[in-house]
């Protein structure tokens, strides 16, 4: 029986404004995961200038990645290309062609209407876009039907450096696991820097320092390309829960606040207060009966136990947040090496970690190169080369950057020289009158090989002798073929490009003789880390902090640590070491020291704020000086110096060898010169002026006198304190279920429906 309408009663309000708060967070959760836009011009991938195609058959490579917390939609996602051409093309017999993973995806003929600068539009939506990619674009021309020249100068098609790549994506939330740490907060594919925060305790200890610098050298390894922006956020300006960076947290939760914050996050480990102090315990299931003998459901974690955390950030889903703790600074350290330990071992997964205090890394002896050539011969496969081939008439010239971190024009260089010992192949059906394989060391010739078999070449070799004034720290070694065809001349009817040339990854840089240390030379640092890589797990690298760092100054450490991590590329456990204040050092190590100008009235010793202990050190002094360099950064003022000097025994009076030890100190006046000392080495492009020399400015080491200066009091404004609505925690619940929110606000949805539809039939 009907119900009177009088007695249908309107839905509860409580439920209408429940039902309006899951829609509305729904609502979030469905803009959170609308489509984003990613514009990649050509400059972006590395396309400097015009991209030029000459000749009758001409194409070029453009690898471009798709990072893995993007899903790309190929609705919206397309080639901005564009192009021109010469005016004396045939449109019949030419034409311009992209291809993205080997499938094609445009073809337009080469006609007088696009001879000028002309742009279209090329759909992706059937590139079936992978992690790594390519983009090639290849033109066919031709300017007579009869009688054509394959190299007349009227054969060639520009494509415009404005041309762009523009992606259409949904933004993927991955899992977050310790087994994939560090992704996703480092992912190389993607082209945005990381931006990471950091949480220290106020006064960090040398353990929590030494944990520091092996987690930024960690990360600049795994990064590699890949930009990292770190910096320390304080406690009291940060939320918890409202970073847009990625955040790592660091220390007890003693020493660090703010790790007391996410306590109730974790499942199996909890903070409890005893004795005014926090401490980590371990919550265990125990029966009554024994808990009626005494027995506590909790199991307290030792000292130098180490804890992992690693968990997405509720409230920015797209972010990552990283604890590394323990009850002491040996447990900190603990679980620093075990996450920064590679290969990585197998256990290590889930959100929650422990690190037994007992763990030992294994004594496993790196078996990387260095991919830099100091005194010894290298393979290409050794300095990062694989084998390399090419095609074409107009093949495009092979570059090998090469890094030389050794003097062979130093006069204590004994008999020093390299050459270039090459294998290579070429194709059949190449004029044996006309082609070779030229080879250039920064933009001179070295040798131009003729290619004379007509039937091609299989591992034919060469070896070339390198003048010693043309090796530089920093080189481009420039290999190419010119593989003109078999019936070249100035009357050709018809010719089909099958030419190619292959240089094989055993060719090798042989070093003669003895070159002497390049050391003092703060610019090859570039590319390198040199020396401090030279073990790739940084084995003689010792970092000296002073007592009590300023965070300007641990974010210029941090910037510099994770450059020397992205030229190296670890495969054991890291073994660089660190001492703070005035502490003896290693005999045995190369020195990266940071020095801040005391402060006025401070007892902090002077601005060597450490001591030598090395046998060759003269003890009236300092150190005993063999040579050193000195840089000031242009933008820096006078404020900041960054020195480099050599240490050897005196009685080496003929010079020093490879095997000196260096110290390069980094010495700031106050915050501003650190912050530019930061800047300046997390930015690719500046920090590559090292040794272009376009921000830096040689000094006298005389000029390197130091006085203390008065430090400004700044007034600091109270912090604003955020308002917290009640609605907060289903807000982050939302964000961190957004399955099971959609589901409850479907189930709602339909409970509304059917109170409205029985109304409205009653």
């Amino acid at each position: 029986m009907r119900l009177p309408h009088q007695l249908i009663e309107s839905p509860p309000k409580w439920l209408l404004i429940l039902l309006c708060l899951i829609l509305l967070n729904f609502s979030v959760c469905r803009l959170t995961a609308e489509a984003l836009t990613q514009s990649l011009d050509f400059k972006t991938l590395s396309i400097r200038d015009t991209l030029n195609l000459p000749t009758v058959s001409a194409q070029h490579i453009i690898p471009f990645t798709v990072p893995k917390t993007w899903q790309v939609s190929g609705a919206g996602s397309y080639l901005e290309l564009d192009f021109q051409h010469s005016s004396e093309l045939q449109p019949r017999r030419s034409f311009i062609e992209v291809i993205v993973n080997e499938r094609p995806l445009f073809k337009t003929a080469l006609t007088p209407q696009n001879i000028k600068a002309t742009r279209v539009r090329i759909p992706l939506g059937q590139a079936h876009l992978k992690t790594e990619n390519t983009l090639k674009v290849r033109v066919e021309q031709h300017y007579t039907d009869q009688c054509e020249d394959p190299l007349d100068p009227s054969l060639w098609t520009q494509v415009l450096n404005s041309s762009r790549l523009v992606l259409n994506y949904t933004p993927v939330l991955p899992s977050v696991d310790l087994s994939a740490y560090p992704f996703p907060m480092i992912d190389p594919l993607d082209y945005h820097p990381t931006d990471i925060g950091y949480s220290l305790p106020q006064h960090p200890t040398t353990s929590d320092l030494h944990a520091l610098t092996l987690l930024s050298l960690n990360l600049g390894q795994w990064a590699k390309q890949h930009v990292i922006h770190s910096a320390i956020e304080r406690q009291d300006k940060v939320s918890a829960l409202d970073s847009k960076k990625h955040r790592i947290l660091m220390g007890t939760p003693e020493s660090n606040p703010e790790i007391r914050r996410f306590a109730s996050q974790f499942r199996q480990f909890k903070i409890r207060q005893e004795k005014g102090t926090f401490q980590w315990i371990r919550q265990r299931k125990i029966s009554k009966r024994t808990a009626a003998l005494g027995q506590k459901p909790f199991q307290p974690i030792a000292a130098q136990t180490g804890l992992l955390f690693y968990f997405r950030n509720l409230k920015a889903p797209d972010k990552t947040v990283l604890i590394v703790t323990g009850n002491s600074s040996a447990g900190v350290l603990q679980a620093t090496k075990y996450l920064t330990f590679r290969p990585r071992y197998a256990g290590l997964e889930g959100q929650e970690y422990l690190v037994t205090k007992n763990w030992q890394p294994d004594p496993i002896e790196s078996q990387i190169i260095p991919a830099f050539i100091e005194n010894e011969t290298r393979s290409f496969k050794e300095l990062g080369f694989d084998l390399r081939a090419v095609e074409k008439i107009n093949a495009p010239p092979l570059t090998y950057p090469i890094s030389v971190v050794s003097d062979f024009n130093a006069p204590f260089a004994s008999n020093a020289s390299m050459a270039l010992e090459l294998f290579y192949s070429y194709g059949a059906e190449v004029n044996p009158d006309f082609s070779s394989l030229e080879v250039r060391l920064n933009d001179r010739s070295i040798g131009n090989i003729p290619l004379t078999n007509p039937k091609g070449e299989e591992y034919a070799k060469a070896v070339l002798d390198i003048p010693n004034e043309l090796i530089q720290p920093q080189n481009q070694l420039v290999i190419q073929f010119h593989l003109l065809p078999d019936k070249y001349g100035a009357c050709v009817d018809h010719y089909e490009d099958h030419a190619w040339g292959k240089i094989h990854a055993d060719s090798r840089l042989i070093v003669k003789g003895q070159p002497a240390s390049r050391l003092p030379d703060i610019a090859i640092l570039n590319n390198t880390g040199f020396p401090y890589s030279r073990q790739s797990n940084l084995e003689s690298l010792h970092v000296v902090f002073p007592k009590e760092p300023r965070p300007s100054l641990l974010e210029a450490a941090m910037a510099i640590l994770v450059r020397i991590g992205r030229t190296t590329d670890a495969d054991t456990g890291l073994r660089a070491t660190v001492s703070q204040g005035l502490q003896a050092l290693p005999e045995d190590k190369d020195i990266l020291a940071f020095v801040q100008q005391p402060r006025l009235g401070s007892k902090e010793g002077n601005v060597y704020p450490f001591r030598l202990n090395w046998p060759e050190s003269d003890r009236d002094k300092h150190f005993q000086l063999i040579n050193q360099q000195a840089i000031r950064l242009a933008d820096a003022g006078d404020g900041l110096y960054i020195e480099q000097v050599v240490l050897s025994k005196p009685l080496l009076l003929s010079g020093f060898n490879g095997t000196s030890r260096i110290l390069t100190r980094l010495t700031g006046m106050n915050d501003t010169a650190f912050n530019a000392l930061r800047q300046f080495f997390e930015d690719d492009r500046r920090f590559e002026t090292l040794v272009k020399s376009g921000l830096i400015k040689q000094l006298e080491p005389q000029e390197l006198t130091l006085n203390t200066v008065p430090v400004e009091k700044k007034t600091e404004s109270t912090p604003v304190q955020k308002t917290r609505h009640f609605w907060d925690p289903l807000l982050q619940w939302v964000l961190a279920h957004p399955v099971w929110a959609s589901l409850l606000g479907l189930i709602l949805l339909l409970i509304l429906l059917r109170l409205l539809f029985r109304r409205k039939a009653s």
